[in-house]
């Protein structure tokens, strides 16, 4: 199961990381996982990440726009990456807007998680997350735009549609039965060698 669970978080999280890495020389904010179904009235959690690859940022600002129509945000939890705010996290669902800006003490790297957005959808269609504004700040105070990409979801009715969750179960399963279908072709293998003999 650990072994599944990392081989989601490389695809993820990981990979995305690395690819914005190599496509942008400015730090980069993304939200992460995007692009997944989810049921109506489901809750899940994406998280806003920072990748630097030249820069140590020493603080992050940002404030994106939802649509209030099909998201709700239900809460927000800050990682250990941030020291301190300046402005804590802040969300309005009757506007569709979520705002932070919050300290680091010197972080450069991959994937960096700030924090976690739990959201539930509150109706079907396409719900897409924009960056309206994406600062940071290096050690020497120089401040950048950060490179910034959109976050897209489907809400979907919870019948015919099926959730991360249940995704998840359908993956471990193909696996297991892949693992299951081999070890049996091995031991059909050698008791046919053995027949043969």
């Amino acid at each position: 199961m650990r072994l599944i669970q990392f081989i989601i978080l490389v695809c993820i999280v990981i990979l995305p990381a690395l690819t914005r890495a190599g496509a942008y020389d400015n730090p980069a904010l993304y939200i992460a996982p995007t692009g997944i179904t989810y049921s109506k009235d489901e809750i899940f959690s994406p998280a806003i990440h920072i990748t630097s690859v030249i820069n140590s940022l020493v603080q992050v600002s940002g404030e994106l726009h939802f649509p209030k129509d099909k998201l709700q945000v239900v809460s927000i939890i800050s990682s250990s990456l941030i020291s301190g705010w300046q402005e804590r996290p802040y969300f309005s669902n009757s506007e569709g807007v979520i705002r932070f800006s919050g300290e680091m003490d010197g972080f450069s790297g991959y994937g960096g998680k700030i924090m976690t957005i739990n959201l539930r959808g509150v109706a079907t269609g396409n719900a897409t997350i924009d960056w309206r504004e994406a600062v940071v700040f290096d050690s020497a105070r120089h401040s950048y735009r950060a490179n910034v990409e959109s976050a897209s979801f489907v809400i979907g009715d919870l019948a015919g549609i099926p959730t991360a969750s249940y995704a998840s179960s359908v993956s471990l399963m193909i696996i297991i039965l892949f693992v299951v279908a081999m070890a049996s072709f091995g031991i059909s293998r050698i008791v046919f060698r053995t027949v043969n003999i």
